[in-house]
């Protein structure tokens, strides 16, 4: 596990430094991917804000299990936590149905009224779209949801019901 979350720092860290010079702190692999979580952090949709921790969780529109979890989220599972939002299209690419959600005035709104079934907004030009997908592929993330933190924990797959918290808080599935 710490191999292939050094690997991935390492990763990140090179490619996000030619978009962002200053984005390669020197220091060792627990410093980087804290960097890196700060960049993913200020790109991803803020869903809810608290002081208890805080998670990054990579989703897909068309995932039924990242429907599950927002449903478990909005029901409390995750109180107090601060919760961001990466989108992506996985499993439907050709709907830009994640790139469209990203280009609503309020992007959280939108994904709400999506999973409620309520449609997408329409296309728009530009969307942080591709940014989101560029993070996947950065985290070698490739399922949803998943799951990153700044304590250098990540994985992917919805623990069962009334776990999530244990597994963000100790890393215990």
């Amino acid at each position: 596990m710490i191999c292939a979350l050094r690997r991935l720092c390492l990763r990140a860290m090179f490619l996000l430094a030619a978009a962002v010079p200053a984005a390669a702190p020197a220091g060792d692999w627990r410093e980087q991917y804290r960097e890196f979580y700060r960049l993913v952090a200020a790109q991803a949709v803020l869903l809810q804000e608290g002081p208890a921790g805080d998670v990054v969780v990579v989703a897909d529109p068309a995932c039924s299990h990242c429907a599950v979890f927002e449903e478990r989220r909005r029901a409390g599972e995750l109180a107090g936590y601060t919760v961001r939002l990466v989108l992506v299209d996985f499993l439907a690419p050709e709907s830009g149905a994640a790139d469209r959600i990203l280009c609503a005035p309020d992007p959280a709104a939108a994904y709400q009224r999506h999973l409620r079934g309520g449609g997408t907004p329409a296309p728009c030009a530009s969307s942080t779209g591709a940014i989101h997908r560029r993070i996947a592929e950065i985290a070698e993330i490739w399922a949803t949801p998943s799951f990153l933190t700044p304590g250098a924990r990540s994985f992917t797959g919805l623990p069962p019901a009334g776990r999530l918290r244990a597994v963000l808080d100790e890393g215990q599935l």
